[in-house]
């Protein structure tokens, strides 16, 4: 397991770019650094969900390791409603957007509703509580060419 991360008011404002990119391999301590934990909408949540922390940490392990970095990390999570499947995708797109260079995100689900609905939502209320909040603006969905 990554070293715990500081807390985001623990670094100057003019210092957060040069430390998340620290964590370009690692989503996992991103999030423990991005987010307010303990604090405001995340009081009483130390951080993400065990299941989600496994997640981050498998992709983190896949992306340092030099034989594995340049192949695809296939992980499914087969569930029910509720268990913070939308977040974690929020999360790890908020890892990627701060930590990437030039990044480019697509987001897609089953239906358009549950796109419009489940996951954008979650996108923008994680990118909303992020440290990095006024890098990003998110905007609504692209419609493909008909």
């Amino acid at each position: 397991m990554s070293k715990p991360a500081p807390q985001g008011k623990d670094v100057a404002d003019d210092g957060i770019a040069a430390h998340l990119s620290a964590y370009v391999h690692d989503p996992l301590r991103h999030a423990a650094f991005a987010y307010p934990w303990g604090e405001g909408a995340l009081k009483g949540v130390a951080g993400p969900r065990a299941w989600q922390a496994e997640v981050m940490e498998t992709i983190g392990e896949h992306l340092r390791n030099p034989d594995t970095r340049h192949t695809p990390c296939r992980i499914a999570r087969a569930s029910g409603h509720g268990i913070g499947k939308s977040a974690l995708i929020a999360m790890l797109i908020k890892w990627g957007l701060d930590t990437g260079i030039d990044t480019r995100i697509v987001a897609t689900a089953n239906t358009e509703s549950q796109l419009l609905t489940k996951t954008s939502p979650e996108i923008a209320k994680w990118s909303n509580l992020s440290i990095t909040r006024d890098w990003f603006r998110a905007t609504a969905t692209a419609r493909p060419l008909s």
